[in-house]
């Protein structure tokens, strides 16, 4: 009977703990375990909403898949990109954090671009652009969505422009990016989706050295391209991308991957 606050908690934790933690990417366990939640029936939105509570503790906003956020919507008018705002909002007390995000209206990127503004079509498909954060000032035409590696300022984007964000540290270590084979394999295939929706993409971080090259290499792999055939190609039309070892060893988990599943 899940009619009630106490049963809707049993069968959020019931949903929870009877679905098994994937071994590869166990943050998939948010999705898949929410997932039970809702197939149980009746009161599926309370149960859901507690068991996405629960999950979200324990394995973070970067296990929420990019194509649930990019239809989640509420009233006013609060998209997924509003809602992470507040949320931030409210555990910093309203301060924000670095550069004054999310409240500040343009974050100034052009001091750490080290003289290498960068931009450039995806080696393997012209209608994918890789580039750093300055060129979000002068988005080349026809762009109809922007997947941002790094922190944005609110008005930063154009508007009438789709903004798809990952929350992805240029950090090597695995404690920086708990989540990192899973958010860069959904980094990709929202890549590819947008593609497939006829959409012109954007793909871009602070600089294009190591975040955006990476998420242009794992794009590659998925369109069929080999691993080094893919960082060379990227690296050559980004010369100063360099991405560090632990987006390295991620990739390689993926192109393992991939071999396994062919």
């Amino acid at each position: 009977n899940n009619a009630w606050a106490v049963g809707a908690l049993q069968a959020a934790w019931s949903a929870i703990v009877h679905t098994p933690i994937p071994e590869v990417d166990p943050s998939n366990h948010l999705s898949e375990a929410l997932t039970t939640a809702i197939r149980i029936g009746h009161d599926t939105d309370t149960v859901a909403a507690i068991a996405g509570a629960l999950l979200g503790a324990r394995w973070g906003m970067t296990a929420v898949p990019a194509c649930w956020r990019r239809i989640l919507h509420g009233w006013p008018g609060i998209d997924s990109r509003e809602l992470e705002r507040l949320a931030i909002l409210s555990v910093t007390q309203g301060r924000g954090t670095k550069y004054g995000w999310p409240n500040v209206e343009h974050i100034d990127y052009v001091p750490l671009q080290y003289g290498l503004p960068a931009l450039a079509r995806h080696p393997f498909d012209d209608g994918v652009w890789l580039s750093g954060a300055t060129t979000l000032d002068h988005l080349p035409e026809g762009i109809d969505a922007v997947v941002s590696l790094c922190l944005t300022g609110r008005s930063q984007i154009p508007d009438g422009v789709e903004q798809i964000s990952f929350r992805l540290l240029d950090e090597p270590s695995p404690a920086s990016n708990p989540n990192l084979d899973a958010v860069l394999i959904d980094a990709a295939q929202t890549v590819y989706d947008l593609r497939q929706e006829g959409k012109t993409v954007l793909v871009q971080c602070v600089a294009a050295h190591s975040r955006t090259p990476t998420v242009g290499i794992a794009y590659a792999m998925l369109l069929g391209i080999p691993l080094e055939q893919a960082f060379d190609a990227v690296c050559r039309v980004l010369p100063a991308a360099s991405p560090n070892a632990g987006f390295w060893e991620a990739l390689r988990r993926l192109a393992d991957r991939r071999r396994n599943v062919a």
